[in-house]
């Protein structure tokens, strides 16, 4: 039945009983086969979300037994300290795109964690301002597609050094929409105080390591032994607005 004829039936029809039978009849028949090719590839699109997750379930229950027999544990943190750890191990992600590099933007604090990231970790696992999850570009990235481990890593400051404009309080709505950005995208995400960097560089790179080792369910990073010999990283107050802003005015970092 070409276009024309389903017209004129449609147009015509309620003076031929005939043709207004045959239209409704192509009608019911053309959406009876519609529904059953929907819940035909709904069924097969669940199925294969189900396999998906056992899959995904199977995995995470036998590293979750690794690391149970090997005493693996995530660092602890505090709310409204730093640092700031939200570890996702989900099914869902999303690599991270290259972007330019900004290296004239970077400051002290970046410079002191990159050399003793690579140091720790290794160059071809350290991405220092280079890349970017979603449309956030994160200051560090550790990735090792052979463990599956991605995790970004931030360095916060109280304030704009030029215009002393406050930044990375608590609450802050910027942060709180890259963290959602991070997550929505499968990454975990470390964000430390631009003082506990200075002050505590390596200490900063064990708690990265706890990290990595119960991301991959295994002892590897924790055992280095240059790491062994820091402590926990001692923790910093995450500032709110008014802090910030008087942070700024007293010239305190």
């Amino acid at each position: 039945m070409n276009l024309n004829l389903t017209l004129m039936i449609l147009l015509y029809g309620h003076s031929d009983p005939m043709g207004t039978l045959m239209f409704w009849a192509f009608v019911i028949v053309i959406v009876i086969i519609v529904g059953i090719v929907k819940s035909i590839n709904r069924s097969i699109e669940e199925k294969r979300v189900r396999e998906l997750d056992r899959i995904f379930n199977e995995g995470l229950s036998i590293q979750n037994n690794i690391r149970k027999q090997i005493g693996l544990k995530l660092p602890t943190t505090t709310p409204k300290t730093f640092p700031i750890l939200n570890f996702i191990q989900q099914r869902q992600f999303t690599n991270a795109g290259h972007c330019e590099d900004f290296e004239s933007q970077i400051g002290k604090s970046e410079k002191i964690l990159n050399a003793l990231l690579v140091d720790y970790f290794g160059k071809s696992k350290i991405f220092w301002n280079t890349r970017e999850i979603g449309y956030k570009r994160p200051d560090f990235i550790f990735e090792d597609k052979d463990k599956g481990v991605y995790i970004a890593i931030e360095i916060d400051e109280p304030y704009i050094f030029k215009t002393r404009t406050p930044i990375h309080y608590f609450g802050n709505d910027e942060d709180t929409k890259k963290e959602r950005i991070y997550k929505a995208n499968g990454w975990t995400f470390i964000r430390f105080s631009e003082f506990q960097v200075i002050n505590y560089p390596n200490e900063c790179c064990r708690f990265i390591a706890q990290v990595v080792d119960y991301y991959q369910a295994e002892s590897k990073y924790t055992k280095l032994p240059k790491l062994k010999g820091y402590s926990v990283l001692p923790t910093d107050n995450h500032w709110d607005f008014a802090e910030a802003k008087q942070m700024a005015q007293k010239g305190v970092r």
